[in-house]
């Protein structure tokens, strides 16, 4: 991660969710790259969850227009939205 280009411009905690809103310079990342992110911050919420249960705790990414471009989900897993 490049702290010149942060990939976030706001984080909220809402109950058991994270949401990130992305940066510009999420875009510019690879795809693989995007979903390792996702996954290695999901796997540090969990972990930080007071409950303890990874399917408990959430990820949601969004543009600056609220568009969600990634996240996690029960079903899913971590996913980020393909180019």
């Amino acid at each position: 991660l490049d702290p010149q280009q942060p990939l976030f411009s706001q984080i909220k905690l809402s109950c058991d969710r994270v949401i990130l809103t992305t940066t510009p310079a999420w875009r510019l990342k690879s795809y693989r790259s995007r979903l390792q992110t996702v996954e290695k911050m999901w796997r540090a919420w969990a972990r930080a969850h007071p409950s303890k249960e990874k399917k408990i705790a959430r990820l949601e990414l969004r543009d600056s227009s609220g568009g969600e471009v990634g996240g996690t989900s029960t079903l899913r897993g971590a996913w980020v939205q393909q180019e």
